[in-house]
């Protein structure tokens, strides 16, 4: 019998909607849509804008990265998104320098040039954060 395939993609799509985090250049701040994802979270208001709209910003915290490991503080929680956002310009302004190739990323912490977290890139072109050095990670 042939493996059913709508129940296959509907688990692949519900998974890397709530726990990638997409490495973005183009995205001013770290954002997330999950609650759960904050280990600390302040209240903030506001709005964030897209290319097609805005949306609320309902608070803002630290939170954790990949199966709890790795932190990044300053993010916000917005209502609506539809995945995780890690703001290159934010990593780059906290003292990490971020190297895309044509297939992955590192988020290196640039005053010792150690690796904190590597990325992924997909057949999209879009780098996705798949691996953290837990004890090298606390992107600010």
């Amino acid at each position: 019998m042939p493996p059913n395939i709508d129940k296959c993609g509907l688990a692949l799509c519900a998974q890397s909607d709530e726990n990638h985090w997409f490495v973005d250049s183009d995205c001013s701040r770290h954002m997330t849509r999950d609650k759960r994802k904050f280990v600390s979270l302040n209240k903030k208001e506001g709005n964030v804008s897209f290319g097609n709209g805005s949306a609320k910003i309902t608070g803002k915290g630290t939170v954790t990265l990949i199966n709890g490991k790795g932190k990044a503080q300053n993010a916000l929680l917005v209502n609506g998104l539809k995945h995780n956002h890690l703001s290159v310009s934010q990593i780059c302004d906290q003292g990490h320098n971020v190297v895309f190739s044509t297939k992955d990323c590192e988020i290196r912490n640039s005053s010792l040039g150690e690796i904190a977290a590597k990325g992924v890139r997909t057949p999209d072109n879009i780098y996705i954060l798949n691996k953290i050095q837990e004890d090298k990670c606390y992107l600010s």
